[in-house]
């Protein structure tokens, strides 16, 4: 059975990435991936996540308790095998050009777009 630093790494490197990319995608330091994957740290349960969702993989996929790479959950914990969207292949070529002010606005765009959604969700609810 693999570890969880070893799936990491496996998974990031049958990408085609490297600890400088997928660091700059998870927006944390390439040291601290090292660490991740190297073993002697270990990300917190949202890392974990964003580690999953980035990777294309499962949290249960990480941790050792599957095996099949290709079928993953999504974040509703339903289960899926399609490719991923669009956006995120577009996110993760563009993300590491910008500057820290275009990666700033890049990020408070994507919360105001989860909370005008949720507020939309929230009005539907409710009516």
């Amino acid at each position: 059975m693999r570890s969880l630093g070893e799936r990491i790494r496996r998974t990031r490197r049958r990408k085609g990435w490297t600890q400088a990319q997928l660091a700059e995608a998870l927006g944390i330091r390439a040291g601290t991936l090292s660490g991740y994957e190297r073993e002697y740290r270990r990300p917190d349960v949202e890392m974990l996540d964003r580690i999953a969702s980035v990777l294309g993989v499962s949290v249960d996929y990480l941790l050792g308790r599957v095996d099949d790479v290709s079928s993953h959950t999504d974040s509703r914990g339903g289960a899926h095998s399609e490719e991923r969207d669009p956006l995120v292949d577009l996110a993760l070529e563009a993300i590491p050009e910008l500057s820290p002010e275009g990666r700033s606005a890049v990020e408070r765009f994507i919360e105001y777009c989860r909370e005008t959604d949720r507020r939309k969700r929230d009005r539907t609810g409710r009516s």
